[in-house]
């Protein structure tokens, strides 16, 4: 944890060691398989291990920060599209607050492949680090309500159908002349008109079930 000039330093150890071992170093992190063990090392730590190791490769990515970049990850994590001025909203106060950093290196990535086994360094500013903590706080935040707001919803539409199922079974037209599922989900588009073919399916479905309940002898709430 440090500044900016900290990231830059630690950067250009990194590539002096690089360097003093004769190491290639590419500006790219291995992608794919995220099973990889993993070996965490501090910046003196992954300094040691090149001088005694001698990597052939290194893997050396300094980043420079994007506050726009950044805070589209957690709206793309929050279902947020481009139009949604509302979730953005949200996220204006800590925007505002990181835009001067914009720029500025904000992480240093390091790291070598050995016998199966990367062995990685990560080193991030203080300002950067305090940012992400209060990024993944408001997402949190965000989440729950979301995920309150569906749950009142779900509860909602579950009684919505419930109700209409309850006025398809009390239809003169429902048990008549052995019906089967098809003419019943035709009653049900005449009496709902506005539902779509699903929603309609659902209220057959539980009307079904109501008429089996009551048949039986159970009582059926309302």
């Amino acid at each position: 944890m440090g500044g900016e000039d900290d990231i830059n330093a630690i950067t250009k150890r990194f590539r002096d060691a690089a360097d003093s071992v004769g190491a290639c170093v590419v500006a790219a992190w291995p992608q794919g398989d995220h099973n990889l063990a993993t070996a965490a090392l501090s910046t003196e730590e992954a300094l040691r291990a090149v001088a005694a190791i001698r990597p052939r490769l290194i893997y050396l990515v300094q980043s420079e920060f994007d506050v726009e970049l950044e805070i589209e990850g957690y709206l793309d994590e929050l279902g947020a599209d481009e139009d949604d001025t509302v979730l953005r909203e949200r996220f204006a106060d800590l925007r505002r607050g990181a835009f001067r950093k914009n720029g500025k290196p904000c992480r240093v990535l390091f790291g070598f492949a050995v016998e199966g086994i990367l062995h990685a360094s990560l080193t991030e500013t203080g300002w950067y680090e305090d940012l992400e903590a209060a990024l993944q706080e408001r997402t949190a935040e965000i989440q729950t309500e979301q995920a309150e707001a569906h749950a009142v919803e779900k509860f909602a539409d579950a009684a919505d159908i419930r109700k209409k199922a309850l006025e398809l079974v009390d239809h003169p037209a429902f048990n008549f002349n052995r019906p089967s599922f098809e003419k019943r989900l035709f009653l049900a588009q005449q009496l709902f008109e506005g539902c779509d073919d699903h929603a309609l399916s659902r209220i057959t479905t539980e009307a079904q079930n109501i008429d089996w309940a009551k048949k039986g002898g159970a009582a059926v709430r309302t």
